[in-house]
């Protein structure tokens, strides 16, 4: 069962007035122990309502929870919807669950809740490997240049700075022979979304060339794309173009390393590959 299945048949038992986005994150909220209040701040209601929806998988927000699931929560939370719940509970989920009973129906949903987060955070990487691995190849970097090529002012040169520091080693993990590693350890992929979340959504409006500023957004947009690619949730998507888009932003953000009239598309058969 998929937790929109879940959460479509509690919503008419126990959601009462409640809208789609606020029930469905009242859900992961109830399952999670007494000390992760404020796990879930950071995502808004289109993403529970999207959850609710089944228009994007709970891979994500599984692996965030199931460290901090406690399902003898989620068994209070039911409970306190009373007994004539009860027996609906029973009636609507006899079909999921063997040998329901009035008894044993708050234990059993939480644990269904709990087995479906633990299901979704295995799950995360339901791509063929060896299709992913294809196109896992270092891309290749043009040549450095002894040049400075930057006309930023000195406070946006010191965010560049600041944002290279932050994303040069997922960048270079992305583009060269390190990506197959990547796959197995999303560790670093994951850290830089949050990184995105809490930090640069808010310091890339600081930045007043907007060239620049254009460029970082567009950066953190691939590499939401690379981790959406990567879990299975937008497989329309290149992983090679993604790759390569990296590619061509991290030499746009590297002015002094690299010529801005380089002629890359003379010398690197994919340079404007995934470009738009």
């Amino acid at each position: 069962m998929t937790f929109s299945e879940f959460a479509a048949i509690l919503k008419p038992l126990i959601g009462g007035s409640a809208n789609t986005s606020d029930f469905a994150r009242k859900l992961f909220e109830s399952i999670l122990d007494d000390e992760s209040f404020g796990l879930l701040d950071d995502k808004g209601s289109e993403v529970f309502k999207a959850y609710y929806n089944g228009k994007t998988q709970i891979s994500r927000i599984s692996r965030d929870i199931k460290p901090h699931s406690e399902p003898e929560n989620f068994v209070a939370y039911l409970q306190s919807f009373g007994d004539s719940t009860q027996m609906d509970l029973v009636k609507y989920f006899s079909d999921y669950i063997d040998d329901l009973t009035t008894e044993n129906v708050y234990d059993k949903i939480a644990s269904l809740f709990n087995d479906i987060i633990i299901e979704a955070a295995a799950g995360t990487r339901k791509k063929n490997t060896d299709t992913l691995l294809e196109d896992s190849e270092p891309i290749e970097l043009p040549e450095k240049q002894d040049e400075t090529c930057s006309n930023y002012s000195s406070e946006d040169i010191a965010l560049l700075q600041e944002f290279t520091s932050d994303y040069d080693d997922l960048m270079m993990m992305i583009i060269g022979d390190s990506f197959s590693n990547l796959l197995v350890n999303k560790a670093p992929l994951d850290n830089a979304l949050n990184l995105c979340i809490n930090k640069w959504k808010i310091r890339a409006n600081e930045i007043s060339d907007f060239t620049l500023k254009s460029n970082i957004c567009e950066l953190l947009g691939e590499i939401n794309k690379l981790d959406k690619i990567t879990l299975d949730n937008a497989p329309n998507l290149s992983i090679k173009k993604t790759r390569t888009k990296i590619r061509n932003l991290y030499v746009k953000l590297h002015p002094d390393s690299y010529s801005a009239t380089y002629p890359h598309d003379a010398f690197i058969d994919d340079w404007d590959e995934g470009e738009f």
